[in-house]
């Protein structure tokens, strides 16, 4: 304590000493030189992390816009599968299905059946998409198309497996030929 405070004394004893002397102007002169260089760097930093945060802002709201749609179309989704309305129809339409499916012991016998099955596939799909999102006085008719598709699926099948009740009985008339 007691060299401090003789510093203090010290100090303020030979300030007047102290304040006359001032530096050149070559020394001020590098001195405003260094000044005007800091504004400059600190608006350029400034100007170039405005931009890097406005690019992710975008970037941001890109990949947002993105997957909102996604996660909105499986919200529905769920809604919709939990519908008592379509999980009836669904339900009812499905053990129809199955039960063809068991008749048509050797699988499909034409491409274009099989293509024409899964095209009614996907459209029941869009269908039940647009349920979703369509207004009330527009969801009649949107069920309807899903159950006229559904019997066009069990037609379908039906056609199948009559073909296949056709060969095989041709196939034991000629056996019965021989």
């Amino acid at each position: 304590m007691m060299e401090r405070d003789d510093l203090e004394r010290f100090i303020n004893e030979q300030r007047d000493a102290f304040d006359t002397d001032r530096p050149s102007l070559k020394v001020w002169a590098q001195i405003e030189k260094s000044l005007d260089r800091t504004p400059r760097k600190r608006f350029r930093s400034i100007w170039i992390r405005s931009v890097a945060a406005a690019i992710l802002v975008l970037v941001g709201v890109s990949i947002g816009m993105m997957v909102y749609p996604s996660i909105q179309e499986y919200r529905h989704l769920q809604v919709l599968n939990n519908s008592e309305e379509i999980n009836g129809l669904e339900t009812y339409f499905q053990q129809e299905l199955d039960a063809r499916f068991v008749e048509l012991s050797d699988g499909w016998q034409s491409a274009d059946q099989q293509e024409e099955y899964h095209t009614l596939e996907q459209n029941i799909m869009e269908l039940k998409k647009e349920l979703i999102k369509a207004p009330k006085h527009s969801r009649e008719m949107i069920m309807q198309a899903i159950i006229a598709s559904y019997e066009a699926k069990i037609a379908l099948l039906e056609k199948a497996i009559e073909g296949e009740n056709a060969d095989k009985t041709n196939f034991y008339e000629r056996q019965a030929d021989i």
